[in-house]
């Protein structure tokens, strides 16, 4: 009996096959991509904060970035834009006669936790766009052509995502803050998720991704779902 249908190759169900938006022939480049970037804006929100073991105020101000990016005038900027919309909660802007002064709009609409995290993101934008090495990773990227340019924005937007989280929720005092707050009682529920997001004012999903990251799984039996804004 004859096909009916036409062969379609691998590559073919390896580009439509899709994870987060990554296609499967691309997770692997992707994914080292996202590594080095990560491992890059570590070393680059270490040299912002204070020392390991120096005091540090909750939650974490944007002032140490916005230090960090010296030569440049931060400025912010509020807009409204209704909760149920897919625009973007935020861009930048540079100032077409003084490239040096930069804009922030962020949503003013948002949560304040989440007004936060996008200005904090936006500036990760900016440095992206005057750090020498990300400059260089992404011009190789863009040369190189294994990744398609889509592919290539989601890997800067979440690089920006992951830098945030990073900067707003630092490791070490984040995770002792996590210990601090579960050896007060026998679990770790939603109440005291709530609380650990309060005190780096960052939302209840973003304390709960930070808390994975770091190697500390939060399983849905520990949490309420109502009490997770997903």
């Amino acid at each position: 009996m004859s096909k009916s249908y036409d062969e379609i190759n691998n590559g073919y169900w390896l580009r439509r096959t899709k994870r987060d938006g990554i296609p499967a022939d691309c997770r692997l480049a992707y994914n080292r991509c996202l590594n080095w970037l990560t491992s890059h804006n570590k070393q680059l929100i270490e040299k912002m904060l204070p020392p390991t073991g120096c005091a540090l105020t909750l939650p974490v101000e944007l002032t140490h970035i916005e230090n960090y990016l010296t030569g440049f005038t931060i400025d912010y900027r509020p807009f409204y834009r209704p909760s149920a919309s897919d625009e973007p909660e935020g861009f930048h802007k540079r100032d077409a006669f003084d490239p040096a002064h930069i804009t922030i709009h962020f949503n003013q609409n948002a949560p304040v936790a989440r007004q936060q995290f996008t200005k904090a993101h936006e500036l990760f934008h900016v440095l992206q766009l005057c750090d020498p090495k990300c400059l260089d990773f992404f011009d190789a990227l863009v040369e190189d052509t294994s990744l398609p340019p889509s592919v290539i924005m989601k890997l800067i937007e979440r690089g920006a995502d992951k830098a945030t989280a990073m900067y707003l929720m630092p490791t070490e005092y984040f995770y002792k803050r996590y210990w601090a707050i579960k050896e007060t009682g026998d679990e770790f529920g939603s109440e005291q998720l709530q609380d650990l997001a309060n005190q780096f004012g960052v939302s209840v999903e973003t304390a709960k991704y930070r808390l994975q990251e770091i190697g500390q799984c939060i399983t849905p039996k520990q949490l309420s779902p109502m009490s997770i804004d997903f």
